[in-house]
C-alpha cells in the first residue's frame, strides 16, 4: 500500500545517505592534504555542500518517522539568536537586525535543532534579500504560553505555488534553478519538520508591502512524555 511504499522511500533515504557519509569523510580528508589553491576550495565546497545535503535528509526524516527523540534542555532565546549572529561567520556577515524581546526569553526544546532551524529559516532570507536593501528581521513575541518568532527578508517574495510547496522536500522556488542561489530544497522543510516535532506550526507568506515573511510559534514548554 501507500505506506508500506513510503516507508520503503525513507528506508532507502536514510540507507544511502548514511553510506554516502563515509566515502564523503575519506574525500574531505584526502583534499584537506592538497595545497591551498582554488580547486581545494571549490572541492572542500562541493563536500561541505553535500554534507549539508545528507545531514539535512537523515534529520528530517529521522523527525518525520518518530525516530528521532527531541534532546529538551532549557535556554533564552535572545541569548542563543545573539550568539549565532555573534559566531557565525555567514551570519555576522549579512544583513541582519535582530531586535530581541525585553521579557524573559526562557523556553524548553531541543537547542541544536532550533539553531538549525533558525540557520535554515535565515540562510534562505539571505539568499533572496537585494545587497542594498533593507536588513533582513529578526522579532520575537511573547504569546501567552508560545513564542512566536517572525524572520522577515526585503526579496521578491514567492509565488502562490512556491507558498504551497516551499516546504516539500527537495522543492526549488520557480525564481532560483541553480545549486548557488536555489539551495538544495531541504532547508525549509527540515525546518516544518523541526517545529512541527516541537509541537509548534510554520507559516510563509508574502509580505504586504514587500519580500516574504517566515514567521512560527513554539511551545515555551513542551508536553510530550515520550520526549522527555
Amino acid at each position: 500500500n501507500v505506506q508500506d511504499m513510503l516507508t520503503a522511500k525513507q528506508r532507502l533515504n536514510i540507507g544511502v545517505s548514511h553510506e554516502l557519509r563515509s566515502p564523503l569523510t575519506r574525500a574531505k580528508l584526502e583534499v584537506e592534504l592538497l595545497e591551498d589553491s582554488k580547486i581545494k576550495e571549490d572541492l572542500l565546497n562541493e563536500i561541505n555542500a553535500m554534507e549539508t545535503i545528507i545531514t539535512n535528509l537523515l534529520d528530517s526524516e529521522a523527525l518525520n518517522s518518530g525516530r528521532k527523540t527531541l534532546q529538551l534542555e532549557v535556554f533564552e532565546i535572545n541569548e542563543v539568536i545573539s550568539l549565532m549572529m555573534e559566531k557565525s561567520g555567514f551570519l555576522s556577515d549579512s544583513n541582519i537586525v535582530f531586535t530581541p524581546l525585553k521579557d524573559e526569553t526562557t523556553i524548553e526544546a531541543d537547542k541544536t535543532l532550533f539553531e538549525v532551524m533558525i540557520k535554515n529559516i535565515l540562510e534562505n532570507a539571505i539568499r533572496y534579500n537585494p545587497i542594498e536593501s533593507e536588513p533582513i528581521q529578526v522579532q520575537i513575541e511573547n504569546i501567552e504560553s508560545t513564542y512566536e518568532i517572525k524572520i522577515r527578508d526585503f526579496g521578491p517574495g514567492f509565488s502562490e505555488e512556491d507558498i504551497a510547496k516551499v516546504t516539500e522536500p527537495f522543492y526549488r522556488t520557480s525564481q532560483s534553478r541553480s545549486r548557488q542561489s536555489g539551495g538544495f530544497g531541504l532547508g525549509l522543510y527540515l525546518c516544518k519538520q523541526i517545529i512541527e516535532a516541537h509541537q509548534g506550526s510554520i507559516v510563509i507568506e508574502n509580505h504586504e508591502e514587500i519580500g516574504a515573511v517566515v514567521a512560527f510559534t513554539i511551545p515555551k514548554r513542551q508536553n510530550q512524555t515520550e520526549n522527555t
